[in-house]
Protein backbone atom coordinates (compact mmCIF):
# COMPACT_ATOMS: atom_id res chain seq x y z
CA UNK A 1 0.00 0.00 0.00
CA UNK A 2 1.10 3.16 -0.76
CA UNK A 3 0.17 6.95 -0.39
CA UNK A 4 -1.33 7.17 -3.78
CA UNK A 5 -3.58 3.98 -2.97
CA UNK A 6 -7.14 5.13 -1.92
CA UNK A 7 -8.19 3.98 1.09
CA UNK A 8 -4.84 5.47 2.37
CA UNK A 9 -5.20 8.87 0.78
CA UNK A 10 -8.84 9.59 1.15
CA UNK A 11 -8.29 8.81 4.79
CA UNK A 12 -5.02 10.78 5.11
CA UNK A 13 -7.79 13.83 4.28
CA UNK A 14 -9.43 13.14 6.29
CA UNK A 15 -7.30 12.19 9.71
CA UNK A 16 -4.64 15.01 9.10
CA UNK A 17 -5.91 17.32 10.28
CA UNK A 18 -6.89 15.09 13.85
CA UNK A 19 -3.15 13.89 13.60
CA UNK A 20 -1.70 17.48 13.70
CA UNK A 21 -4.02 18.69 16.46
CA UNK A 22 -3.12 15.64 18.82
CA UNK A 23 0.56 17.18 18.08
CA UNK A 24 -0.57 20.49 18.73
CA UNK A 25 -1.78 19.39 22.33
CA UNK A 26 2.32 18.69 22.68
CA UNK A 27 3.32 22.29 22.10
CA UNK A 28 4.64 24.06 24.66
CA UNK A 29 2.86 26.83 26.29
CA UNK A 30 3.45 30.69 25.34
CA UNK A 31 4.22 29.09 21.24
CA UNK A 32 1.04 30.34 20.24
CA UNK A 33 2.49 31.69 16.92
CA UNK A 34 3.95 28.68 16.36
CA UNK A 35 0.74 26.48 17.09
CA UNK A 36 -1.05 29.26 14.19
CA UNK A 37 1.51 28.65 11.97
CA UNK A 38 1.50 24.74 12.35
CA UNK A 39 -2.48 24.36 12.06
CA UNK A 40 -2.50 26.98 8.93
CA UNK A 41 0.28 24.96 7.53
CA UNK A 42 -2.02 21.88 8.30
CA UNK A 43 -4.68 23.10 6.24
CA UNK A 44 -3.18 24.29 3.21
CA UNK A 45 -1.65 20.75 3.15
CA UNK A 46 -5.30 19.23 3.36
CA UNK A 47 -6.45 21.95 0.88
CA UNK A 48 -3.72 20.76 -1.36
CA UNK A 49 -4.22 17.14 -0.80
CA UNK A 50 -7.88 17.50 -2.14
CA UNK A 51 -6.79 19.71 -4.67
CA UNK A 52 -4.42 16.85 -6.19
CA UNK A 53 -7.55 14.29 -6.76
CA UNK A 54 -8.71 16.19 -9.77
CA UNK A 55 -4.80 16.94 -10.64
CA UNK A 56 -4.52 13.75 -11.27
CA UNK A 57 -1.56 13.68 -9.19
CA UNK A 58 -2.73 10.37 -7.37
CA UNK A 59 -4.27 7.65 -8.10
CA UNK A 60 -7.69 8.73 -6.33
CA UNK A 61 -8.67 10.46 -9.45
CA UNK A 62 -12.37 11.76 -10.13
CA UNK A 63 -14.22 11.10 -13.64
CA UNK A 64 -16.91 14.45 -13.17
CA UNK A 65 -19.01 12.44 -16.14
CA UNK A 66 -19.05 9.35 -14.29
CA UNK A 67 -21.88 8.38 -12.52
CA UNK A 68 -22.14 7.01 -8.77
CA UNK A 69 -19.73 6.43 -6.08
CA UNK A 70 -15.66 6.61 -7.33
CA UNK A 71 -12.60 5.41 -5.00
CA UNK A 72 -14.79 3.10 -2.83
CA UNK A 73 -13.05 2.33 0.21
CA UNK A 74 -15.08 -0.60 2.39
CA UNK A 75 -12.90 -1.90 5.16
CA UNK A 76 -14.67 -4.08 7.94
CA UNK A 77 -15.06 -2.29 11.54
CA UNK A 78 -17.55 -3.45 13.99
CA UNK A 79 -18.37 -6.89 11.63
CA UNK A 80 -20.66 -7.84 14.34
CA UNK A 81 -22.98 -5.05 13.91
CA UNK A 82 -22.22 -5.39 9.76
CA UNK A 83 -20.16 -1.84 10.50
CA UNK A 84 -18.33 -0.76 7.38
CA UNK A 85 -15.06 1.54 7.01
CA UNK A 86 -17.09 2.87 3.92
CA UNK A 87 -15.58 6.53 1.94
CA UNK A 88 -16.08 7.30 -1.50
CA UNK A 89 -16.93 9.91 -3.18
CA UNK A 90 -19.63 11.04 -5.66
CA UNK A 91 -20.55 14.44 -7.77
CA UNK A 92 -22.29 15.66 -5.24
CA UNK A 93 -19.58 15.43 -2.20
CA UNK A 94 -16.44 15.99 -4.33
CA UNK A 95 -16.97 19.66 -4.54
CA UNK A 96 -17.89 19.73 -1.06
CA UNK A 97 -14.87 17.98 0.36
CA UNK A 98 -12.66 20.88 -2.36
CA UNK A 99 -14.78 23.66 -0.63
CA UNK A 100 -14.51 22.67 2.68
CA UNK A 101 -10.63 22.44 2.88
CA UNK A 102 -10.34 25.29 0.85
CA UNK A 103 -13.05 27.28 3.15
CA UNK A 104 -10.95 25.82 6.25
CA UNK A 105 -8.07 27.30 5.01
CA UNK A 106 -9.59 31.22 4.79
CA UNK A 107 -11.47 30.89 8.23
CA UNK A 108 -8.56 30.14 9.70
CA UNK A 109 -6.39 32.67 8.31
CA UNK A 110 -8.85 35.27 9.13
CA UNK A 111 -9.34 33.86 12.80
CA UNK A 112 -5.12 34.56 13.05
CA UNK A 113 -5.85 37.22 15.49
CA UNK A 114 -7.81 35.06 18.20
CA UNK A 115 -5.45 35.41 21.00
CA UNK A 116 -7.31 33.61 24.03
CA UNK A 117 -7.01 30.18 24.64
CA UNK A 118 -4.63 29.72 21.45
CA UNK A 119 -3.88 26.10 22.08
CA UNK A 120 -7.56 25.15 22.31
CA UNK A 121 -8.85 27.27 19.55
CA UNK A 122 -6.55 24.92 17.08
CA UNK A 123 -7.18 21.83 18.38
CA UNK A 124 -10.83 22.33 18.17
CA UNK A 125 -10.86 23.96 15.08
CA UNK A 126 -8.60 20.78 13.36
CA UNK A 127 -11.46 18.46 14.81
CA UNK A 128 -14.02 20.37 13.69
CA UNK A 129 -12.04 20.27 9.86
CA UNK A 130 -11.56 16.23 10.37
CA UNK A 131 -15.51 15.81 10.61
CA UNK A 132 -16.39 18.25 8.25
CA UNK A 133 -14.26 16.18 5.40
CA UNK A 134 -15.42 12.81 7.30
CA UNK A 135 -19.17 13.62 7.00
CA UNK A 136 -18.68 14.22 3.22
CA UNK A 137 -16.37 10.96 2.62
CA UNK A 138 -18.29 8.82 5.14
CA UNK A 139 -21.11 6.14 3.87
CA UNK A 140 -21.35 3.96 6.81
CA UNK A 141 -24.34 5.56 8.57
CA UNK A 142 -22.66 4.62 11.87
CA UNK A 143 -18.93 6.20 10.27
CA UNK A 144 -21.23 9.25 9.35
CA UNK A 145 -22.30 9.62 12.60
CA UNK A 146 -19.56 9.86 14.17
CA UNK A 147 -17.72 12.09 11.72
CA UNK A 148 -21.11 14.08 12.71
CA UNK A 149 -20.80 14.27 16.01
CA UNK A 150 -17.35 15.06 16.10
CA UNK A 151 -18.38 18.08 13.72
CA UNK A 152 -20.39 19.16 16.88
CA UNK A 153 -18.07 19.04 19.25
CA UNK A 154 -16.28 22.30 19.02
Amino acid sequence: MSLTDPAIFLSLVIFLPALAALVLAFFPRGSEGAMKLFSLLTTIVVCLLTLAIPAGLVNTTFVAGEAGMQNLISLPWIPTFDIHYLLALDGISFPLVILTSFLSVLAFGASWNINKHVKAYCILFLLLETGMLGVFMGLDFFLFYVFWEVMLLP
